[in-house]
């Protein structure tokens, strides 16, 4: 399976036909180069911030929606849009789709809103962990900051998902190296694959710092420091790479380290706590 996570650069679009006239040629080039599953990032949907209101942008839905759907099912691709924000009658989300070919799509609601977030009081934090099982394999997708939330992604993992699409959106050193120090660790506890995409760029509101990268156990067969692929920050590119499945039954059954396993049987132990006072 060949996947592909953006490093994706903000625009500015005059009208929707330009924005979709984007998102085709990306999708477009992709596929031309056999990927099987494009991940986009956080927020890449307030890219028509640029000629509509946030009131306004639930106008655009159905077509944002039929959109991807016809990507997804031209080129036979798994896509993830990232994320954008949706309105309804619980609230507003921070929405991630999911959309395979066959006009099929799901969605997973950020979890943990970030205090920006909060103090901004536009979006509505999830309640909701959802696993897409796929003709790829299991996937899940924990947004941003839920993936420094291993919880969140430890009910994933025990579902089931193999995938972990982390789409992102940090402003600064710090947020990009706590969100991909995340990813790399929930690949290693966990001994599954994580997929993060950044936006880079000038945004509405501020410069977007990121990178993108896809990380894997670290463990036998599999690269010493747990990276498959990681990109150069803040310059417009994708990182690819090739994934199987079959090895992460393996490396969970037979590695050097069995951390998926262990930690199962860790969560079952009764483990006491002592206070040793040394002053």
């Amino acid at each position: 399976m060949k996947i592909a996570a953006l490093q994706y650069q903000y625009d500015f679009p005059k009208d929707f036909d330009s924005y979709r006239s984007k998102i085709e040629q990306t999708v477009e080039f992709h596929a031309a180069q056999g990927i099987d599953l494009l991940v986009f990032p956080e927020y890449a949907g307030l890219e028509m911030l640029s000629f509509a209101t946030m009131e306004q942008l639930e106008n655009y839905l159905p077509d944002y929606l039929k959109m991807f759907e016809e990507l997804s099912l031209k080129h036979r691709m798994l896509i993830c849009n990232g994320t954008h924000v949706v309105k309804t009658s619980e609230g507003m989300f921070n929405r991630s789709f999911l959309f395979a070919p066959g006009k099929k799509h799901g969605f997973q609601d950020k979890c943990v809103i970030t205090p920006f977030e909060a103090e901004e009081g536009v979006v509505t934090a999830g309640d909701r962990m959802r696993l897409f099982e796929t003709e790829l394999g299991k996937i899940g997708i924990c947004i941003c900051y839920d993936s420094e939330f291993p919880p969140l992604v430890r009910k994933l993992v025990d579902a089931g998902a193999e995938i972990i699409l982390v789409p992102s959106y940090t402003s600064t050193m710090h947020g990009y190296y706590r969100v991909f120090l995340s990813c790399r660790a929930r690949a290693l506890e966990n001994q599954c694959y994580v997929v993060q995409s950044p936006i880079i760029g000038q945004t509405d509101i501020e410069i977007a710092y990121g990178a993108a990268s896809i990380c894997s156990p670290v463990d036998n067969r599999f690269p010493e420091d747990g990276l498959l692929a990681v990109g150069t920050p803040n310059r417009p590119e994708t990182v690819k790479a090739e994934i199987d499945l079959s090895k992460l039954k393996t490396v969970r059954s037979s590695g050097q380290t069995k951390n998926f396993a262990d930690s199962q049987l860790l969560s079952k132990r009764s483990i006491s706590f002592e206070l040793l006072d040394l002053r």
